[in-house]
């Protein structure tokens, strides 16, 4: 098995995502799992195309700014964009960790052959503390939705199903809305991962919700078939 993933490093919103990637490298490699870290520069559309087709890793991860149809790399590059090049995603288990990728790529992606899709169908954002933002891991207003974002990941590389890790992933963020909404911890304004810049604002990440499409048997709102997968085998 190998996994692939991308950690654009150009604003505070990639920093940051790609901080709390590392531990998910280290996973991996700590499983044996091969592991394409292409962080900065390298996260660019012709090495990832040049990956993907190549190596045809099981597990991908993108981190950075998205659209509806469109997977961001670093300073912004396109690297997956619906009608153009989202082949590149084919017969993979993808886990977009950016702002509305599953509201128009997720679903559309499955019918391209994709073998299941994890991401955000809103925006993706979290809360930051300024003084803590050249040491994202230290940043405990960051870590609840990091940590939980992390989860589908975590639970991927354990050799769970789709379902599974969605549903892990899940218990994490309600654990941590539930422990916020008993503490009287001052609301910090979040930075979202939309977009070509990350845009601030006041809102409250609780109502995120993860999306799952999947063609393999993930049970979900808008797919559902016979068998689930996980990266470990059918």
């Amino acid at each position: 098995m190998e996994f692939f993933i991308t950690r654009p490093e150009h604003d505070e919103a990639t920093f940051y995502l790609s901080a709390w990637s590392k531990e998910l490298i280290e996973m991996a490699r700590g499983k044996g799992i091969q592991v394409f870290d292409f962080n900065k520069s390298r996260a660019n559309a012709t090495e990832t195309a040049k990956l993907l087709t190549k190596k045809k890793p099981g597990l991908v991860m993108f981190n950075g700014h998205g659209g509806k149809y469109t997977i961001m790399g670093h300073k912004n590059e396109v690297l997956i964009e619906y009608g153009k090049n989202e082949r590149l995603i084919r017969d993979k288990i993808v886990y977009c960790r950016s702002c509305n990728s599953a509201a128009g790529l997720g679903k559309k992606s499955i019918k391209s052959g994709v073998v299941a899709f994890l991401g955000y169908k809103d925006l993706f954002g979290f809360p930051l503390d300024p003084q803590r933002a050249a040491h994202p891991l230290r940043d405990k207003f960051a870590r609840p939705c990091l940590e939980a974002s992390n989860q589908a990941v975590k639970s991927l590389l354990k050799g769970n199903t789709v379902k599974e890790a969605h549903d892990s992933a899940q218990a994490v963020f309600r654990a941590w809305i539930e422990k916020m909404q008993r503490s009287d911890a001052p609301q910090k304004p979040l930075i979202f991962c939309s977009g070509p810049c990350g845009t601030w604002s006041t809102k409250n990440f609780m109502g995120m919700e993860m999306q799952n499409f999947t063609n393999h048997g993930i049970n979900c709102s808008m797919f559902q078939s016979k068998r689930e997968v996980s990266i470990c085998g059918d």
